[in-house]
């Protein structure tokens, strides 16, 4: 399983899903695909609502990735 730098996801990479940039979205998702697999089979859910469950997920953190912000301590 990948795993992810102690920081979390890098500033930039957040950026360039904010701005549109070709294989940013894609290389958010293939980093934590794995992750929320990870999640989903530790939570016993069944294969056939894995689909259901990446599918929300990734369509919120599309719809509210541009409030997303790291500027104050605390954010996340």
């Amino acid at each position: 399983m990948m795993t992810l730098p102690a920081s979390g996801t890098s500033s930039s990479l957040i950026d360039r899903v904010k701005a549109g940039e070709a294989g940013a979205w894609d290389r958010l998702v293939s980093l934590y695909a794995p992750l929320l697999y990870h999640w989903c089979r530790r939570w016993k859910l069944q294969e056939e609502d894995l689909a259901d469950v990446f599918q929300e997920v990734f369509k919120t953190v599309l719809l509210h990735i541009g409030e997303f912000r790291r500027d104050r301590k605390g954010d996340t």
